[in-house]
């Protein structure tokens, strides 16, 4: 027999589970839809409602295989060849 005290606290860590990984996609959407380059990582983390940032990277890391820092610095390079064609990664 599983007591209720138990299933409670199992759902309310699944619940938990699932919103920080709400919150991890959220800002890895951000981080890959920065238009602006002078958006941080810390940013994004306090945008959406991280606020020990080691955690956070820890945390994203684990989920997407990479650092949040990783994910803009890509983006942004992406994003900057696309702009400016010419440009090259000696630039």
């Amino acid at each position: 027999e599983i007591s209720l005290g138990l299933v409670g606290s199992e759902m309310c860590i699944r619940d938990r589970q699932y919103i920080k990984i709400r919150r991890l996609n959220a800002a890895r959407h951000c981080l890959l839809t920065a238009d602006d380059a002078s958006l941080t990582v810390t940013e994004v983390a306090m945008q959406c409602g991280f606020s020990h940032l080691s955690y956070f990277a820890r945390d994203y890391n684990t989920l997407f295989g990479e650092f949040p820092s990783t994910t803009l610095q890509a983006h942004l390079m992406r994003h900057a060849l696309i702009d400016h064609p010419s440009a090259t990664l000696a630039e």
